[in-house]
């Protein structure tokens, strides 16, 4: 009779012990799928917005090397293109020095350079229309 009652007792602890790891292998498999759904949403998002580098032709003009101001508070961009990683936001009429000079899709930028601090030194590019040439002021 307790061998019965034992065997029935180990017999539902087992079966107990099997459900719930059930329950986390259903739960675990749920979450795979959930990221899973996630990952490809945020994939296609990237691609949609992804710069098809082959397109991009850039054209480099000759740069006197002058000095520029901000024309209005702007972004200098790690790559002269606009929907690119900015590097660093500047205000209306920072002094900056103008490196080189490039055409893509007929927007002309200009790579410069701005020292934010005594130690700092900013590089990046910038559309033409942003910047005013210093000898423009006079």
């Amino acid at each position: 009779m307790y061998t019965l009652l034992f065997f029935l007792l180990l017999v539902g602890i087992s079966l107990y012990f099997i459900s719930s790891l059930f329950k986390k292998i259903s739960f675990q498999k749920q979450q795979i799928i959930y990221l899973t759904r996630q990952n490809d949403s945020l994939k296609s998002k990237i691609e949609k917005n992804m710069i098809n580098f082959d397109s991009i032709a850039i054209k480099y003009i000759e740069s006197n090397g002058a000095n520029a101001a901000a024309k209005i508070t702007s972004y200098i961009y790690l790559a002269p293109i606009c929907d690119f990683t900015i590097a660093w936001k500047v205000e209306k009429d920072t002094l900056l020095d103008i490196i080189d000079c490039a055409e893509i899709k007929n927007i002309k930028w200009y790579e410069v350079c701005y020292l934010s601090d005594e130690s700092t030194k900013i590089k990046g590019w910038i559309p033409a229309s942003n910047l005013i040439f210093l000898n423009d002021y006079s």
